[in-house]
């Protein structure tokens, strides 16, 4: 994934809320190179076809009008639109379920005996011992 919101954060700190929970749930994280977007080229190219087919030119007068076009998108894009690395089938001739249930509550974080529990503060902030440490 990119490093932008939601997926990254300031530069300092790669996990935000979202993928701390990713990670809780057992899915793998993994972060490209900062100010990197050719590591992210069918990202970038998926979001430049969204641009042009859907939002370019386009006046959505609210909400629920601009999520039924992305609806219509997602359905051209998986199911009718040819893709040439896909030896121009569209998406959902590749598509598998998983096989892992999702959890409706995420399993509880678990601790060593021997850990110290610390909250962290706003910032990444952590007191430990009195001291504060980034």
């Amino acid at each position: 994934m990119d490093n932008g919101s939601p997926w990254g954060d300031d530069g300092e700190n790669n996990l935000t809320v979202l993928t701390a929970w990713l990670i809780r749930l057992g899915v793998g994280v993994s972060h490209s190179r900062p100010h990197h977007p050719q590591t992210q080229g069918k990202d970038e190219r998926f979001h430049r076809t969204l641009l042009l087919e859907t939002i370019t030119d386009k006046y959505f007068e609210n909400l629920v009008q601009c999520q039924q076009a992305f609806d219509e998108f997602r359905v051209i894009y998986n199911s009718k639109r040819l893709h040439e690395s896909l030896g121009q089938r569209p998406p959902v001739t590749r598509y598998q379920p998983s096989v892992r249930m999702y959890p409706e509550v995420p399993p509880p974080i678990e601790y060593g005996p021997d850990d110290l529990v610390r909250k962290v503060q706003d910032k990444g902030i952590v007191f430990f011992k009195g001291r504060q440490s980034l």
